[in-house]
């Protein structure tokens, strides 16, 4: 089996490594139709990327585990590795005791879709009703929202109730830091905003403005924000981003065209 060690990128066959990513491409294509049903190739391709790469740094690295690795990315967000919500669910992937990155992958498998059907209901309807809350409290948020932690941990509470009752409160307060430096480090300074990139954070992923999945379904507004600098207006782009978004996992859950 092919393995895809980083140390050993520069070595491998151009061919080796381009097979490997083209049936990866292929498999997400099949797996998850809706999720990149509006994605271009590049931006699938960098996804593709973003996978190889994130799983070595977990010692993922096998062709079986990789792609399992990248199916979590779908599943969770691009880094889940990294959100402090997921920690009992990546334990596997620092597991000495499961050598075989397999063994790992199918370890994370099973804890994340136990978690997922607990999170989202068998029909998918809690994440439906989640959504639904997302889209009113965008409607009715004015300036006068807060975006401290004390402030968006009752939000995203009365937004995704089953999801916030999974966590403990220190995962909980530890997931909101870090969402919130995000979206000062994305240029999000008004806290209509900022609150509004931490809920959407909870449900899309921790690293989701730089999901190339996300990104590449709502195009034309990413590359919008990129090079607007008024704080109002980025503000309204990224309701405008989330809410398509809101209108593709919405599809997703259904079966239905976004």
């Amino acid at each position: 089996m092919l393995e895809l060690r980083p140390e050993q990128f520069a070595v491998l066959a151009d061919s080796q490594l381009a097979s490997f990513k083209a049936h990866l491409e292929a498999h997400l294509r099949a797996t998850f139709p809706l999720q990149t049903a509006d994605v271009d190739a590049a931006a699938l391709r960098d996804f593709i990327d973003l996978a190889v790469t994130r799983s070595g740094d977990a010692g993922i690295d096998t062709e079986a585990s990789v792609q399992s690795f990248a199916d979590h990315m779908v599943l969770l967000g691009a880094r889940f590795p990294d959100n402090p919500l997921y920690t009992v669910l990546t334990a596997p992937l620092r597991d000495p005791g499961l050598e075989s990155p397999v063994q790992r992958m199918d370890r994370v498998y099973d804890l994340t879709w136990d978690y997922l059907d607990r999170i989202r209901a068998p029909d998918g309807g809690h994440l439906i009703e989640a959504l639904a809350r997302l889209r009113a409290w965008m409607n009715l948020a004015g300036e006068h929202v807060g975006d401290s932690v004390a402030d968006v941990l009752p939000i995203l509470q009365r937004i995704y109730p089953q999801k916030f009752g999974a966590h403990d409160t220190p995962a909980l307060a530890d997931f909101c830091e870090q969402a919130l430096r995000r979206a000062g480090a994305d240029r999000f300074m008004q806290a209509p905003a900022r609150a509004l990139y931490v809920c959407t954070a909870f449900i899309a992923g921790l690293d989701f403005y730089h999901d190339p999945l996300i990104r590449g379904g709502a195009r034309r507004v990413a590359e919008a924000l990129e090079t607007e600098p008024d704080p109002g207006r980025r503000t309204r782009l990224l309701a405008k981003g989330v809410s398509r978004y809101l209108d593709r996992v919405l599809a997703l859950v259904r079966g239905t065209p976004a």
